[in-house]
């Protein structure tokens, strides 16, 4: 922010922040901040001058916000996708169901999966399991 040989000015970093608040509060929550000025320097700026104002505003819409909010749809699609509201099974019944389709209905026996050599699934669920019902809760 500062070359070693100038003193640290407090007043010139406050109306910094200022004005990446005033420009970019709307957009910019403290988790894209930190995303942003983490990797500031070695990604998003575009000059050479050592703590240039408009750079970090400029850059921040036209290099991380594009990005931050791909990454963002990226994020809510994959929690829509794996949404317990989306009646897909989750849990036990999700583990049944998938040792019920690709063992039992296989004619394939559960205790030669590995998840039944590892430990995960105990010799008592293993009747329950042949019943193709879904798990007691």
């Amino acid at each position: 922010m500062a070359m070693a040989k100038e003193a640290y000015n407090p007043s010139v970093f406050d109306t910094a922040a200022a004005a990446f608040v005033a420009t970019n509060g709307m957009s910019c929550n403290l988790y894209a901040m930190m995303a942003y000025f983490g990797g500031y320097l070695t990604s998003y700026k575009q000059t050479a001058a050592l703590f240039d104002i408009s750079d970090i505003l400029r850059a921040f819409k036209s290099k991380f916000l594009s990005y931050w909010t791909e990454l963002q749809a990226k994020v809510q699609k994959q929690n829509e996708t794996y949404s317990p509201s989306s009646n897909k099974p989750t849990g036990k019944a999700a583990l049944w169901q998938y040792l019920q389709s690709e063992y039992l209905d296989k004619g394939l026996r559960i205790q030669d999966s590995d998840l039944y050599q590892f430990g995960y699934i105990p010799d008592a669920d293993i009747p329950l399991i042949e019943t193709h019902e879904p798990p007691p809760f």
